[in-house]
């Protein structure tokens, strides 16, 4: 009998050294909200031109970006809000937000409406990075005049959006010596608040 009363005790005894008491083992329920302003840093992803009269692409440095676009490091946005319950994001420039419905794959983060890659959340670190690309046409036209154009939109520039939907149809097709076709992706990053 004995035996067994102290078979009891040692259940007990054990059965309560071995519950967890330390909070930081407490499971924290995820962030649904962020508050994100601009942290002075941005990356240039990728530039690339392409120039006539054959098409030869070049991997130009940084520095060449300013000849395109002047503003190319200047955030796209001051701050920025994402509720992930609602699915929502909303941007601040000035004192008339922009607001997106968009989904959530992973860590990226699309526009509902098109479909378009923004940003890429890092929850760990609760940061963003927004994604911000630039393109510029120029093609020269029989008159020897030009036709440009310029624009500047989140998300990347891809080849497949600026050959074969714009002036050009492919690489081949800029024959003339001031045909080119520039662009740059960056990624400007920000912090949560």
């Amino acid at each position: 009998m004995k035996t067994i009363i102290n078979l009891v005790f040692l259940t007990l005894a054990m059965s309560s050294c071995s519950r967890n008491d330390d909070p930081t083992g407490t499971i924290v329920p995820e962030k649904t909200s962020y508050n994100f302003i601009y942290d002075n840093s941005y990356k240039v992803n990728e530039i690339v031109l392409y120039k006539g009269p054959l098409g030869v692409k070049e991997t130009p440095p940084e520095s060449i970006i300013p000849n395109y676009w002047s503003s190319y490091s200047e955030p796209p946005y001051s701050k920025i809000e994402l509720n992930l319950k609602n699915k929502s994001l909303q941007f601040h420039l000035g004192k008339n937000p922009i607001n997106y419905q968009v989904e959530l794959s992973n860590d990226s983060i699309y526009i509902s409406a098109d479909k378009v890659f923004v940003g890429i959340l890092d929850k760990k670190n609760e940061k963003l990075a927004l994604y911000k690309s630039f393109y510029y046409i120029i093609k020269e036209l029989d008159d020897s005049s030009v036709f440009t154009k310029k624009t500047t939109e989140l998300g990347i520039t891809k080849y497949k959006d600026i050959f074969g939907n714009n002036t050009f149809e492919s690489p081949s097709a800029m024959t003339k010596k001031n045909d080119e076709v520039f662009w740059a992706n960056l990624s400007f990053i920000y912090k949560n608040n």
